[in-house]
């Protein structure tokens, strides 16, 4: 019974991820509702600047910045309070600027960042702080969702939301 109930909860676990992220990319596609007045160069298309994410994301863990924010936002009491520090942190100390590539955290502080660093900034915390991510990739935008085992965050260079699922 145990059983059953453990992957029935599973089973919607996946349906509502699943469900979420058709949602937000519906909603990228009808209203542009992130970013729509973003132009990428024909030259460099958002899935060109994530080709380099594992690189990047390796880089960035050893930086003073990113143990900086582990070290403030990883002591909070839950995932989402440690997700949305590490998203307030972001939106505070870097600028939003329009990119051709994807830039590591030193270089977000030091030159702005649009979202795909930011996206790679949220996935490099969420890797350390032992969370999985993907990425949403819409026209013109991407943004980090941080999945753990009761819920979700989405966090974008504009704003973080926090989704638990709710208990059988």
């Amino acid at each position: 019974m145990k059983n059953k109930n453990k992957e029935q909860s599973q089973v919607k676990r996946n349906f509502l991820i699943g469900l979420v992220i058709c949602g937000l990319i519906i909603i990228g596609f009808i209203g542009g509702l992130f970013v729509a007045s973003l132009n990428f160069s024909d030259e460099k298309t958002l899935k060109e600047s994530l080709s380099d994410v594992d690189k990047i994301i390796e880089y960035n863990k050893n930086l003073s910045y990113t143990q900086q924010v582990f070290t403030n936002c990883s002591t909070r009491e839950n995932e989402s309070e440690r997700l949305l520090c590490v998203n307030k942190w972001a939106i505070d100390n870097y600028n939003y600027i329009e990119r051709d590539e994807a830039y590591s955290i030193d270089e977000m502080f030091e030159k702005g960042a649009d979202c795909v660093s930011y996206s790679i900034y949220y996935a490099t915390l969420a890797e350390i702080m032992g969370y999985e991510y993907l990425f949403v990739i819409m026209p013109n935008h991407v943004m980090a969702i941080v999945y753990f085992e009761n819920g979700y965050c989405t966090l974008d260079g504009k704003f973080g939301e926090c989704i638990y699922y709710e208990e059988d």
